[in-house]
């Protein structure tokens, strides 16, 4: 599972929302967000060099794409403000995965390929105090719905990625982080558990 920032490079795309990008499983394709707030995405194919505007206005009702994971072999997840879908690319069907509760607006998801679950980061504007509130969800693949990851120290998850091996990587101000989401089943609601340090500071002051 690979995960990639793209700068101006070798081909010119615009300036990407969001700046992120994903590679495809087998590593030939590169998906990247739409240029403003259109209801597509870029496919990059690395052989031909060669771009593709995948529309999928039809699938989304127009709601534009904000953030990628690779899932599995031909299929990706995107997300948009609200809802989760896994996309598979050859075929071109869409499968809900999950929306986040009413107020939250998704920033950004991962999938750990091991354990079979998808992480939904999200925040919440809170008017009163003017500051974005962060949120961590789970989305289990034997699971109807999300289940609430609780989250000790981190104030703000930024791309979070999942080895084959079910380690998470983030960044959080700054800082690289790396741990792992452990499920507590015996929990009253049973819920996520972030565990995690921080082994990579990106800059000192």
């Amino acid at each position: 599972m690979k995960r990639i920032l793209l700068a101006v490079g070798c081909l010119w795309v615009g300036s990407l929302h969001g700046a992120e990008a994903v590679f495809s499983s087998q590593g030939s394709k590169v998906y990247m967000p739409p240029i403003g707030d259109g209801s597509f995405v870029n496919e990059l194919d690395l052989k031909s060099h060669e771009i593709t505007q995948r529309q999928l206005g039809e699938f989304m009702d127009g709601k534009p794409v904000r953030v990628f994971s690779t899932f599995s072999t031909d299929q990706v997840l995107l997300g948009t403000a609200e809802t989760v879908w896994k996309w598979n690319t050859v075929k071109n069907t869409f499968t809900r995965v999950a929306a986040v509760p009413a107020g939250e607006t998704i920033e950004d998801i991962a999938f750990d390929a091991k354990n079979r679950w998808t992480v939904i980061a999200t925040y919440r504007v809170n008017e009163a105090e003017r500051i974005a509130e962060s949120k961590l969800w789970m989305k289990r693949e034997d699971a109807q719905g999300l289940a609430a990851v609780q989250v000790r120290r981190v104030e703000n998850m930024q791309g979070p990625v999942f080895d084959l091996n079910g380690n998470l990587y983030f960044g959080c101000r700054g800082d690289l982080w790396h741990g792992q989401i452990q499920w507590e089943a015996d929990s009253e609601p049973a819920r996520g558990v972030l565990l995690g340090y921080r082994f990579c500071p990106v800059a000192t002051l």
